[in-house]
């Protein structure tokens, strides 16, 4: 590896520029969470013995075939020939699969751990991995902002951990069996005494959790401090902390915390618009801030964008949360389980909670309406029958349509993306709502609601847009795109 531009801050220590992610990166100490996650260890260790077995199982198989055709033709000097090269690679890809050991003596410098993404040998040092957001064409140090943050989080100590801790005992225990319900729905119940157990205290919940990374962004100005978020792994739900002037500001889902939208005063703008989210928000691109937010007495905290011209907020619908699109994971885990990360595609911080992106379309900046108020107030009321109501809408829908989407989608997963339905609670496990939108006012001082789903019978990323008006759905009509996937939140 290259050799890194390093520099020595007074009070973050050792950095190392990584020039593919623009940022300034470190490893610092958390000592609250040195022995966290004992749980997240035996996970990983099953994983990698059930694999372990899978491959030696498959080598059996193929080994077995092998001897069976070389067993006819005895003489054939090329066959066995190329049985024996065979079974060496056989041997090779047997051993290539064995799990690493643990090395206490690891020779690498920090700079090359940090680089390889290595948390493990990170925390097998006492160490958590540090991502500092700079320009990249300035490569600007940390400045007085993140010193601040940086002190104001270590001043905070063990009262502020404690703290997280509580609240998060408190959610766990009260999202519990809900996330365990759609666990055994998805895999089926290996695994989830263990990712699910019954605690009751801060240091049983410890061995659940662990931070795996920790970002800094650029504070506003010089005289406030950096924002400081914290990602935690855990074995029943991945989820980030932002801290600010040593506080918990929000506990959220990963990428509420870490996409650019989340940063409300980043001055710049990616210019190709065609780069994956996801990968924007992993790399913590600059995106629009919100020109303005207002706390409504209806709809909460709202913050209006620009770029969409709309007020974004956050609907709490408990109902909703009754149904997800668990159908491709599940078909996607039973095809190649390496390609699901089940702590964040199965049982989202958001959607665990029924939390559902809001949007309100005003004219212009101007608050919402007292018909728009009324509106979205009928729904939190109302949320179990409106559910009922567009679950039988887009039954009656689909029953017209998934002989067509079978025909598009992979043979081996129709039955499950695409099943025959003699009713509308068969949808539950097929749709998953993204996000609701109060529609202006018409000319006649109604107000619209549209829903957007994602659902297991689109193509992935897309899915359909159901309009209520009037106490009833209106229409429904496919072709929205999601660039974030529900599971992402």
């Amino acid at each position: 590896m290259a050799k890194k531009r390093t520099l020595t801050d007074p009070v973050l220590g050792q950095l190392y520029w990584c020039g593919c992610d623009d940022r300034w990166e470190a490893a610092v100490s958390l000592d609250y969470f040195r022995k966290s996650g004992e749980a997240i260890d035996r996970l990983e260790e099953e994983k990698k013995a059930i694999a372990k077995k899978n491959a030696e199982k498959s080598a059996a198989q193929r080994r077995k075939k092998l001897e069976q055709l070389a067993e006819t033709q005895p003489d054939n000097p090329v066959l066995q020939a190329f049985r024996q090269g065979y079974m060496n690679e056989l041997l090779n890809e047997l051993q290539s699969e064995e799990a690493p050991q643990e090395n206490e003596n690891d020779t690498r410098d920090m700079a090359e751990i940090i680089h390889d993404a290595d948390s493990g040998a990170l925390f097998r040092k006492g160490r958590f991995p540090l991502a500092i957001s700079a320009d990249p064409k300035r490569r600007n140090s940390p400045g007085t902002s993140h010193h601040a943050a940086w002190k104001s989080l270590m001043d905070a100590g063990t009262a502020l951990w404690d703290q997280l801790m509580d609240t998060l005992l408190e959610e766990y225990v009260h999202n519990r069996e809900w996330r365990r319900h759609w666990w055994l729905r998805t895999f089926g119940p290996d695994q989830s005494a263990r990712r699910f157990p019954e605690i009751t205290t801060k240091a049983e919940l410890l061995k659940l959790i662990r931070p795996s990374s920790v970002h800094m962004k650029e504070a506003r100005t010089e005289k406030e401090a950096a924002d400081i978020v914290i990602i935690f792994d855990a074995t029943y739900c991945d989820f980030g902390v932002r801290v600010r002037h040593g506080k918990i500001a929000l506990i959220d889902g990963i990428c509420n915390l870490l996409r650019p939208e989340a940063d409300q005063h980043l001055p710049y703008a990616p210019k190709n618009d065609e780069q994956s989210e996801i990968f924007k928000m992993c790399h913590s691109f600059k995106m629009e801030a919100p020109v303005c937010s207002e706390q409504h007495a209806s709809f909460g905290t709202l913050r209006f964008y620009t770029g969409n011209k709309r007020w974004k907020g956050t609907a709490r619908l408990e109902a909703f949360r009754e149904v997800r699109n668990i159908a491709q994971t599940r078909a996607l885990y039973r095809d190649d389980p390496d390609e699901v990360h089940p702590t964040v595609m199965v049982y989202p911080w958001n959607v665990t909670r029924g939390d559902f992106q809001l949007l309100v379309s005003t004219k212009g900046r101007t608050p919402p309406t007292e018909a728009q108020s009324h509106a979205f107030t009928a729904l939190l009321k109302k949320q179990k029958q409106y559910l009922a109501a567009i679950l039988d809408a887009i039954y009656c829908n689909y029953g017209k349509r998934f002989r067509k989407c079978r025909e598009k989608l992979p043979k081996e997963s129709c039955d499950d993306l695409a099943p025959a339905l003699s009713n509308a609670e068969g949808l539950r496990e097929l749709l998953e709502l993204h996000t609701v939108e109060v529609m202006a006012e018409n000319k006649e001082g109604d107000v619209d609601l549209m829903f957007a789903f994602a659902c297991s019978w689109e193509e992935p990323g897309t899915g359909l847009i159901l309009y209520w008006h009037n106490d009833k759905v209106a229409k429904i009509q496919y072709g929205w795109k999601s660039y974030i996937p529900p599971y992402y939140y």
